[in-house]
């Protein structure tokens, strides 16, 4: 066997690099830069030298690349099993902004590091049911990875409109998910679906058994109720957290103890959330 790049010497150090001059890979095809972090966090390698040198300030190069192409390239990363660390490693090298412009622009706010934990935890959770060979969704990742924009969003627009708050999910959910396709192209029988994981959230809060049978009976249900539990987990809210345990409760209950868990009132009236100050109106 003849090794003219030293592939060999390569693999026994566990490092990846570009076959010829990586700027100019690169610059022929700026996906590689994607390609090089998926194989990366698939492999557990890391990026020799240029390979990975070059990619922060070359990723604006992303920006040419058409949409659908990189929505391709991003599911491939995020649901091949090593998922989370995929991301971690587009945050790294600086991807995540031209990818997920949104999702970046939150984990730049996230104070609370309670975003942060809830997509972890979506990330893990995904790679987990990928190694035991179970479905997974990609309406149900964009639905966490775009998360807090629509509901930061939807707050602020039952501040300014009178409207249910399923009606300001419906309206943030639309421009949020406008913004994003800008970038990455997400299929529309994708994002349909992951508006209605999103504003089926508020139904939680449902106590009456009509509503909350027919809730059940959603065929989205179990996505909804998987992010619910990613929200509580995340530490969102108290209310977050009290219809996690309601839900959970109702699901392992018999059909007449569900009907005492339930009482009259249709809906529990929420608090409105004080909205976090869009970028430009904080303080320099």
């Amino acid at each position: 066997m003849l090794d003219y790049i030293g592939g060999l010497e390569d693999l026994r150090a566990r490092r990846l690099r570009l076959i010829g001059d990586p700027q100019l890979r690169y610059r022929e095809d700026p996906v590689r830069m994607i390609r090089a972090l998926r194989f990366a966090a698939r492999l557990g390698c890391s990026l020799d030298g240029e390979t990975g040198h070059l990619i922060r300030p070359m990723a604006n190069l992303l920006d040419a690349v058409a949409p659908a192409r990189l929505f391709d390239e991003l599911l491939k990363l995020l649901h091949g099993g090593y998922g989370l660390r995929g991301f971690q490693l587009m945050e790294e090298y600086g991807v995540l902004g031209f990818l997920l412009p949104l999702t970046d622009e939150s984990l730049e706010l996230d104070a609370s590091g309670s975003f942060r934990l809830l997509l972890e935890n979506a990330l893990r959770n995904t790679d987990q049911r990928i190694t035991e060979g179970k479905s997974v969704m990609p309406p149900f990742l964009f639905a966490v990875l775009l998360w807090e924009q629509v509901r930061t969003l939807a707050d602020e627009i039952m501040e300014e409109e009178d409207c249910s708050e399923i009606q300001a999910l419906n309206l943030a959910a639309s421009e949020i998910i406008s913004d994003q396709v800008q970038c990455t192209a997400i299929p529309r029988r994708f994002s349909n679906i992951t508006r209605e994981i999103w504003t089926l959230q508020p139904r939680f809060s449902y106590r009456e058994l009509r509503r909350a049978n027919t809730l059940f009976n959603n065929q989205r249900f179990r996505a909804a109720y998987d992010f619910l539990a990613l929200r509580a987990e995340a530490g969102e809210g108290d209310e977050v957290t009290a219809d996690y345990q309601w839900w959970t409760e109702f699901q392992q209950s018999k059909p007449d103890e569900r009907a005492a868990m339930c009482n009259p009132s249709a809906r529990k009236r929420r608090k409105k959330r004080r909205s976090k100050p869009r970028p430009e109106e904080r303080e320099n």
